[in-house]
């Protein structure tokens, strides 16, 4: 190797580095901005599940509270009405039985099975009211038409019953997407500092591969000057021999 290619390759070598030096600082200066965009998108997926969870909370909070609401206008009826009035249906059509009451906020029945659930025993419970208290006739103070109204009265109370469980079912499932995106985000996040430190290995072996042929050049460099020094010295130590 003479020395035109010697300066060459060395040339080519310190373009090479440089290359290299140039695109570790672009991938350096792209993955913190790739990782704050993740982290930004992870905070607002977290922000928007505690809104959800804070939004479950209070629409449980308002079911429990229409739970209590129904009990107490019960008590108040039947401790309030003539002798000899039955028990209003009321509490079976606004109020479920203590146990229905406690599945419905179990964990581990779903809103739509605790709703079914809770439709099957009011029916029960006021087909029960009703067989057990039968009335002679239809008049003004019957049975029936007391039942009737109560019904007429109640009902407004079980629509926003139901209603408030169907957003109940509607905010669990917007906060299962939620998570599970927030997972994803979490997987990305975790795929983008694997591919950084990868990059980042990569880019410090060719750094260490460039460094050992500079090294190599340079010794192949020095020899071939030594070895033209020691050319001319023996050039002019021959013709004094001679």
């Amino acid at each position: 190797m003479n020395n035109s290619e010697i300066i060459l390759e060395r040339a080519r070598l310190a373009n090479e580095k440089l290359r290299l030096q140039q695109e570790m600082r672009e991938k350096a200066a792209a993955s913190p901005l790739n990782v704050q965009i993740l982290e930004q998108l992870k905070s607002q997926l977290e922000k928007r599940v505690d809104e959800l969870e804070a939004s479950n909370l209070e629409l449980e909070s308002k079911l429990s509270s229409c739970h209590q609401e129904g009990k107490f206008s019960d008590q108040e009826l039947t401790s309030g009405g003539e002798e000899g009035y039955p028990p209003s249906p009321r509490r079976s059509l606004c109020t479920p039985p203590p146990s229905p009451n406690r599945r419905l906020s179990s964990p581990h029945i779903s809103p739509g099975q605790a709703t079914k659930l809770f439709s099957s025993l009011s029916s029960t419970k006021y087909l029960s009211l009703v067989r057990d208290n039968p009335s002679p006739d239809l008049g003004i103070d019957s049975d029936h038409g007391r039942v009737s109204n109560s019904e007429t009265s109640d009902n407004p109370d079980k629509s926003n019953l139901f209603k408030l469980v169907e957003e109940n079912e509607q905010l669990q499932r917007m906060l299962h997407k939620t998570r599970q995106a927030l997972e994803n985000t979490i997987k990305q996040l975790a795929a983008a500092n694997r591919r950084k430190c990868q990059i980042e290995r990569d880019i410090c072996k060719q750094l260490h591969k460039t460094q050992h042929i500079i090294r190599k050049a340079r010794v192949n460099i020095q020899s071939s000057e030594n070895g033209a020094e020691r050319g001319e010295d023996a050039e002019n130590i021959d013709p004094l021999g001679s």
